[in-house]
C-alpha cells in the first residue's frame, strides 16, 4: 500500500504527522492556511503588511503549541490565534496615542516665535527627517515604537522597559529586531 503525500492529507493527519516529526506536514498546513489568516488578519488590522507580519507570528504560535496528541480542528484553531494576536495589536495600538510627525521629532515653535523662512539646510533636514518617517511607518507599530523611544526620544532601555511593560533583555531583543527591519525597509525606500 502506497502512503498519501502531504497534500494528499487531510489537516488532522498532517497535524499528526507532523507531531511525529514530519517538519513538511506543517509546511503544507502553512501553505494551506496562509491565504486564509492573512486575508482575516489584514480585514481585523486594516494593513496589509501587519497581517502578513501576524500572521508569521500566528504560525509560529501554532508549530510551538500544537501538543503531542488528539484531535485538533486546526483551520478554527489557526484563525483563533491570530484573531487573538489582531486584537492585541489593535489593543497596543490604542493604548499608545498617534504621533504627529511633528511631535515625533519634537518640532514645536515655541508660543510667540516667528517662523524664520526655510533655509537650503533646513529643508533638506526636514527632507531627510520625513524620509526617516515614512520608513518608520514601514515598520510594525512594536518595532517604531522602540525605536522611536529609544533613538528619537533618548530613552534608556530600563526606561523603555518601564513604559513597555516587559523586561530590560526583551527590549533588547526587540531593539535588535527593530533595527534589522528598519535597515531593510530603508534599503528598499532608497531604491523606490
Amino acid at each position: 500500500m502506497v502512503s498519501p503525500t502531504l497534500a494528499e492529507l487531510d489537516d488532522q493527519g498532517l497535524v499528526d504527522s507532523f507531531r511525529q516529526g514530519v517538519v513538511g506536514a506543517f509546511e503544507e498546513l502553512y501553505r494551506r492556511h496562509r491565504p486564509l489568516v492573512v486575508r482575516r488578519l489584514t480585514r481585523l488590522c486594516g494593513n496589509e503588511a501587519v497581517a502578513e507580519e501576524l500572521a508569521q507570528e500566528t504560525f509560529l504560535r501554532a508549530a510551538q503549541r500544537i501538543g503531542s496528541e488528539g484531535d485538533l480542528k486546526f483551520r478554527a484553531w489557526v484563525l483563533r490565534i491570530g484573531t487573538n494576536l489582531a486584537i492585541d495589536h489593535i489593543r497596543a495600538l490604542r493604548r499608545q496615542p498617534a504621533q504627529s510627525i511633528d511631535d515625533m521629532l519634537h518640532i514645536k515653535p515655541a508660543a510667540g516665535t516667528v517662523v524664520v523662512v526655510d533655509t537650503e539646510a533646513h529643508v533638506e533636514q526636514r527632507e531627510d527627517a520625513r524620509f526617516v518617517v515614512q520608513v518608520l511607518d514601514r515598520l510594525n507599530p512594536r518595532h517604531r515604537q522602540v525605536l522611536v523611544l529609544r533613538e528619537i526620544e533618548g530613552l534608556d532601555y530600563r526606561s523603555i522597559a518601564e513604559r513597555l511593560g516587559v523586561s530590560c533583555s526583551a527590549i533588547e531583543t526587540l531593539l535588535f529586531r527593530a533595527r534589522g527591519r528598519f535597515r531593510e525597509e530603508y534599503a528598499k525606500a532608497m531604491v523606490a
